[in-house]
């Protein structure tokens, strides 16, 4: 590959929202993209050289390498953040010479699903005591206490 046609892949890779990282067949990391510093807080120096199990031991991108199959929505924690990761081996002329992973944070997403889920329990919950309220025939809720029936 030419080195404009490299460089111009880089800058593509690089302006993805989505983190990337590419190893070789033995794991070691040979490209990390700069989502991959914002999601995980380690910069291309820190990454790139190193084996995956040294910057994220619970990685499936070496189950790829492994199994010379892909994985598609994966879940894994890296630090303080959940990614769902499609991961790909890669092949030159038929040998496999690596493996990609390409990853989103969901952490937010995460946390957001969970606000909604006690939105909802709080709902329901409100729902059910309104079902349960004595209702005069005008339509008005009638309270419990001696004060509010009194009232009525």
């Amino acid at each position: 590959m030419d080195g404009a046609i490299l460089r111009y892949a880089i800058q593509v890779l690089d302006s993805l929202h989505d983190g990337v990282v590419a190893v070789d067949s033995e794991g070691y990391v040979i490209y990390a993209n700069e989502a991959n510093t914002r999601i995980t807080g380690l910069t291309r120096d820190q990454v790139v050289g190193r084996h995956v199990s040294e910057v994220v031991p619970n990685s499936h991108i070496l189950d790829v390498l492994a199994s010379r199959t892909p994985l598609l929505g994966v879940r894994t924690r890296v630090f303080d953040h959940v990614v769902v990761s499609n991961i790909v081996p890669v092949y030159d002329q038929g040998r496999m010479v690596g493996a990609v992973s390409v990853f989103r944070d969901i952490t937010e997403v995460l946390a957001l699903s969970r606000q909604l889920d006690e939105a909802r329990n709080t709902i329901d919950l409100l729902r059910e005591n309104l079902t349960a309220a004595p209702v005069a025939e005008d339509g008005v809720i009638i309270g419990q206490s001696p004060a509010a029936q009194r009232m009525y």
